[in-house]
């Protein structure tokens, strides 16, 4: 499977961000705006050792996915969804105590696999049907399941097409600023009184303060 496809409306939905830098030097947004597109994925020998961990087998979409994306995926999924290959064994957990907790019958077995958990209450799995594996989901107190996609694919797609159609959206906006500093991000929304615009100012980056550190690890 080949992912250049969504990799490239990845990168554009990169470059018409909706937000701008503030307080913020400018090799930390450059850093920052770098990390959402450099997309990393796991190895063979990482993807086989959670396949045996967990005891079960990838579909094959997934497994293909995870050895493009599985260290960085950049935006997919960043919207409360959690998609995090080291946490597999957990999902299944964390899935089986929501079952118990809503006393139902439990639906999970050797032919499913739980892969993404929604902000601790909803979780998706796999589950195989005659060779194929369409997408399901259980929303804690919900006592149903309702499937979702037909492939983990057609996921992938949809996803993005839901990223483009926020970004839209947001376009006709005035923005936001993001402050990024080593220690993480900031995200700041003037008040719509206040008569500043994002968008309008646009980044604004401070220098960098510079040190014996700096000049040690060869910044310059």
């Amino acid at each position: 499977m080949n992912f250049e496809k969504e990799k490239k409306e990845l990168i554009k939905l990169s470059e018409k961000r909706n937000f701008f830098f503030k307080n913020t030097t400018k090799r930390d947004a450059e850093l920052y705006l770098n990390s959402k597109i450099d997309f990393k994925g796991l190895s063979e020998n990482e993807i086989e050792k959670l396949e045996i961990n967990l005891g079960k087998k990838f579909p094959l979409e997934f497994r293909e996915y995870l050895l493009e994306f599985g260290k960085n995926c950049g935006e997919l999924f960043c919207c409360g969804q959690d998609i995090e290959p080291e946490k597999l064994t957990e999902y299944q957990i964390w899935a089986k105590e929501i079952i118990d907790d809503d006393e139902i019958p439990d639906f999970l077995n050797e032919d499913t696999l739980v892969f993404n958990f929604h902000q601790g209450y909803v979780f998706q799995y796999f589950k195989k049907e005659d060779n194929q594996f369409p997408i399901y989901e259980y929303m804690e107190g919900e006592n149903k399941t309702i499937k979702r996609f037909d492939s983990f694919r057609e996921m992938l797609r949809l996803n993005i097409e839901n990223m483009n159609r926020i970004n839209e959206e947001a376009q006709k906006s005035d923005g936001h600023f993001l402050i990024v500093t080593k220690n993480g991000t900031q995200a700041e929304w003037p008040a719509k009184n206040s008569g500043i615009k994002p968008r309008e100012i646009g980044d604004k980056f401070i220098k960098e303060k510079w040190s014996f550190l700096n000049l040690f690890n060869g910044k310059n």
